[in-house]
């Protein structure tokens, strides 16, 4: 079986087990939210004796006054201690390949560590035909050059003769 492969009806046992572990942590996800796909796999990935410790792991750091973001502004939420639990036990580089995972499953074209909260979706270009008739602005963004081809590296090979 590949890794996207699951045996019948683990799908659900998954996915009753990622439920179970939100509402633990009381963490309303919109179902096919980024975060609802990371529990998802993370559930699969973990297993639910794993799943289940980690969420008493969340309560005692809540008991002991909870974990401030990394750039300290605020306190996580039950459900982001989770996931920083999660990443030190299956590590940074395995973490990382979930969160593109569950946002590429969500359809989001731009990871969730690059959006900002409440950012509206940025605009679609018009039509080709259309930009011939919008009048253009002085607050429009330039368009970048492309950028030119690296040249080839140079190899230099020195040859040392015999007796000279």
């Amino acid at each position: 079986m590949t890794d996207d492969q699951v045996r019948p009806g683990a799908q659900a046992d998954v996915e009753a087990l990622a439920d179970e572990i939100m509402k633990a942590l009381d963490d309303q996800v919109p179902p096919r939210s980024p975060s609802w796909w990371q529990y998802q796999l993370v559930a699969g990935e973990l297993g639910a004796d794993v799943m289940r410790q980690l969420v008493t792991e969340v309560r005692a750091v809540e008991a002991k006054g909870g974990m401030k973001t990394l750039d300290g502004s605020r306190q996580r939420s039950a459900g982001g201690i989770f996931f920083v639990l999660v990443g030190e036990k299956i590590g940074r580089r395995q973490m990382g390949s979930i969160r593109r995972k569950a946002d590429r499953l969500a359809g989001d074209d731009k990871p969730a560590a690059e959006k900002a909260p409440g950012t509206p979706a940025p605009a679609k270009a018009p039509p080709a035909g259309a930009a011939a008739a919008a009048p253009a602005t002085a607050a429009a963004p330039a368009a970048k050059k492309p950028r030119a081809a690296k040249p080839e590296p140079v190899v230099e090979v020195f040859v040392r003769r015999r007796g000279t």
